[in-house]
């Protein structure tokens, strides 16, 4: 983890914390001109990799209460820099606390808009901090911090906290565990000559301006928390006198200092320093330009965070998946000797085999052609007793030739093979001079074998013309007896 810096800014220069166990101490003091300023630059470049908390005690700085439409993300951040822009011209270190949602009309959103109103106090030392890369984590008002001690004031839900530093008397007023109001008296010679008398008055002044910007109410009796130690209080206290309107009280630095802090420090910066880092305000007042260091820091932090958690998480796989590696192993091993084993045997049968003198492809050719020689002797036995069958019905018919064949088309155009028998046949001498006759008897002799489906017929020849553009007529021979020729196929079986 990065070590953590709290540069405690205010008119008389600047002082670095750091922890020290579990309290704080001071590192370095810079006073506020050039030889502190180069001091400062040295001291910044001697502590790389430190992140920075600039806590600033400035009395130049501006409260303005302002009610925003309740709005989120970019937006809002755009109206609230216009808001600052308006009210504090020419600071760009502010912020805009929340106090909650009004609770009339449209029920905007009601912020605390706070900024130094005199940056020339600060921009000397944001220069040199920028220059050096310095890691700035939030530039954060010491009322903001005083904010945090709310929590040990919870008797008293408004009251002002009356708390000296080294730039002066701090003055905040507290409502509701919000940061209202807060004012730097700076030291001089009443305040350092009679310091509870310089307290009482400054309250007294304070309380009429507040009531003046309605932050009280008049006739109401506002607490007034001196944090000093408890065994100074009987002293002081009789240099105050209470009224309607403020009323005293002893906030013990020690006790406040026990309850809020691990080890609470003896000097009161070096408490604020330490409740900075314990407590650290959600609103800041740094640009997001001087942060840009710390930003690529945090990014940084992102992706190596996550590279650990990653291979964390692959070596918690690993380790998950080891057994599951070594049960994979053990079946990779079984499998490789399976397969030796297998070649081993494979190669014995291969060893055992009577070698041919042809080779592969010849020997894969010749067996193709064997194939095909035995698909085209199946014969027309199947063929010719299917015809036989059929000539039974048409004793009339006599068959003169009968020829078969074995072709891979029939009539070119269908696949084969086929069993092709070329038949040629005569009718009777009667149906000579009858024309009609012979083509009805020819036609049923066609359906008959066609009623088969694996056969295909087909008429080669007539010894008349059936053509029906032409008269059926007799003539010539009447004894000669009438010849046709067909065509008869079936498809060989696939083998």
């Amino acid at each position: 983890m990065a070590a953590r810096c709290v540069l405690l800014l205010d008119a008389a220069g600047l002082q670095a914390y750091h922890r020290q166990g579990r309290g704080m101490a001071l590192d370095a003091a810079f006073a506020a001109d050039a030889e502190g300023r180069d001091a400062f630059a040295q001291f910044l470049a001697g502590h790389r990799g430190c992140l920075f908390h600039l806590l600033i005690n400035s009395a130049d700085e501006g409260f303005h209460m302002e009610e925003i439409p309740y709005l989120h993300g970019r937006d809002r951040k755009t109206v609230i820099r216009r808001k600052l822009d308006q009210t504090f011209y020419g600071t760009s270190l502010g912020a805009a606390l929340p106090l909650g949602r009004s609770p009339e009309g449209r029920q905007d959103e009601r912020v605390l808009l706070m900024a130094l109103t005199r940056p020339q106090l600060v921009d000397p030392w944001l220069a040199i901090i920028e220059q050096t890369k310095a890691l700035l984590a939030d530039i954060v008002s010491l009322p903001q911090v005083l904010a945090g001690l709310n929590g040990v004031v919870r008797a008293h839900p408004r009251c002002l906290l009356m708390s000296p530093t080294r730039g002066g008397l701090r003055q905040t007023l507290l409502d509701g565990g919000l940061l209202r109001f807060s004012r730097l008296t700076p030291w001089n010679d009443d305040l350092r000559a009679d310091a509870p008398a310089a307290y009482w008055r400054e309250a007294t002044k304070l309380h009429q301006y507040l009531a003046g910007q309605r932050l009280v109410a008049r006739g109401t009796a506002l607490p007034v928390l001196i944090l000093i130690l408890r065994m100074q209080w009987p002293a002081w206290r009789e240099q105050f006198h209470d009224s309607e309107e403020l009323r005293f009280e002893c906030l013990d630095a020690a006790a406040v200092g026990r309850r809020v802090l691990p080890a609470p420090p003896a000097d009161g910066d070096a408490l604020y320093a330490q409740l900075l880092l314990q407590r650290r305000p959600r609103q800041q007042l740094a640009p997001e330009t001087i942060r840009h260091p710390f930003r690529l820091w945090q990014i940084e932090r992102i992706v190596n965070g996550s590279s650990l958690a990653i291979c964390a998480a692959c070596l918690l796989f690993a380790a998950c998946q080891l057994p599951t590696a070594a049960r994979r192993g053990e079946e990779n091993a079984d499998l490789r000797s399976r397969n030796e084993a297998t070649a081993r045997a494979w190669q014995e049968v291969r060893s055992a085999q009577v070698a041919t003198p042809l080779a592969v492809d010849r020997l894969r050719s010749l067996l193709a052609r064997y194939d095909e020689l035995r698909q085209g002797t199946a014969g027309p036995t199947p063929l010719l007793q299917r015809l036989s069958l059929v000539m039974n019905d048409f004793p009339q018919i006599e068959l003169e030739h009968l020829e078969w064949s074995v072709a891979r088309r029939f009539d070119d155009a269908t696949e084969g093979p086929f069993a092709i028998v070329d038949i040629d046949a005569r009718l009777p001498p009667a149906t000579a001079n009858d024309p009609r006759r012979q083509i009805a008897a020819i036609d049923d002799f066609c359906e008959r074998l066609r009623a088969d489906p694996s056969l295909r017929v087909r008429v080669t020849n007539t010894s008349f013309d059936p053509a029906s553009s032409k008269s059926l007529r007799g003539g010539g021979d009447e004894t000669a007896a009438p010849q046709f020729s067909l065509r008869v196929a079936q498809r060989l079986p696939q083998r």
